[in-house]
């Protein structure tokens, strides 16, 4: 593979786990990377530690962009854009600040990148970092029915559980994918109007005729939910995750598979109605406002406190192509 690997990472409050990320990343081995951390309006000491450790580490080309909470796709596209005007960059791997890659996972997407043609976006595994004997996600399909997502490979042993066939997927997970040059000139950026959740989903489902890729040897320790609260083993989702959850699987319904249907509804009303009995009626409501495109709850419109982020993130925003 010719040139470097752009790498963007989206930061919002990720004092306690973007150093890490930082760390493997300089660790990698076979692979010439190009970084750009973007952070998203962070309150916490997130780019006070980006800048000190760029300071220590030299040997890793790594920028640091600043600008509001634009939400994942609008961080992921202000580091993009960056990065494209970076002729020698001809593949981008998008990689959550929760992450800690392994030395080969970059070589790895490289001689993946050397095998192909032509792709959309390939992924990898993702393994969670508290049980690295448990696969979070190989990438995942979408029920056409209820919009849905199924993360394959999810709860198997890494040593048991074999890869997916590429043509199986429908996305791969936006923790760690790598994009193609060709792919963004053709699909475009992320769209934004989702804020959390759905946007790798969105965004490989405007790939076209270009293929999805698995790099077998791409493996990545994920913790998961950082920032989001997204649940994990053996936790609930957090309202939040709840409320841009629901709210967005209505919109990429929408904008991809001919509307909401009335499936998405009733499977999504069972949902709430399983929640009844583990009392947890915060995520509950954030669910049905979610599903029903109302405003957030109070617990989540209080997790936004700037107007003009609140505005991007609940404002009126468009959902069709």
């Amino acid at each position: 593979m010719n040139g470097p690997l752009g790498v963007v990472i989206v930061t919002h409050n990720s004092d306690d786990v973007i150093e890490a990320c930082l760390d493997s990343l300089a660790a990698s081995e076979g692979a010439a990377l190009k970084v750009v951390v973007v952070d998203n309006g962070s309150s916490d000491g997130t780019t006070t530690r980006v800048a000190a450790w760029k300071q220590r580490n030299a040997t890793l080309s790594a920028s640091l962009v600043l600008q509001a909470n634009l939400g994942f796709a609008g961080g992921v596209n202000r580091g993009l854009t960056t990065l494209l005007a970076d002729s020698t960059i001809a593949h981008f791997w998008v990689l959550n600040p929760d992450c800690r890659v392994l030395p080969d996972t970059a070589r790895a997407f490289c001689e993946t990148i050397d095998r192909i043609e032509a792709y959309a976006l390939i992924g990898g595994r993702l393994i969670y970092e508290e049980h690295p004997d448990i696969v979070q996600s190989d990438g995942g399909t979408v029920n056409r029915r209820t919009g849905a997502v199924r993360q394959l490979g999810r709860d198997g042993h890494p040593d048991t559980t074999p890869m997916p066939d590429a043509e199986t997927l429908d996305f791969v997970s936006g923790a760690s994918m790598v994009a193609s040059r060709g792919f963004i000139e053709q699909a475009g950026l992320m769209h934004e109007d989702y804020f959390l959740f759905y946007e790798e989903v969105d965004w490989a489902f405007c790939r076209g005729a270009l293929p999805l890729a698995i790099a077998p040897g791409a493996i990545v320790l994920h913790r998961g939910g950082s920032s989001t609260g997204s649940g994990g083993i053996a936790k609930h989702a957090s309202p939040l995750a709840f409320y841009f959850n629901y709210r967005n699987r209505v919109r990429f319904a929408r904008r991809h598979l001919g509307g909401a249907s009335l499936t998405l509804y009733i499977t999504a009303l069972l949902q709430a109605a399983r929640l009844v009995p583990k009392d947890a009626w915060p995520q509950i409501e954030a669910l049905l406002r979610g599903l029903f495109q109302l405003g957030p709850p109070a617990s989540v419109a209080a997790r936004f406190a700037d107007p003009a982020v609140a505005r991007i993130a609940f404002g009126a925003t468009k959902t069709t192509t």
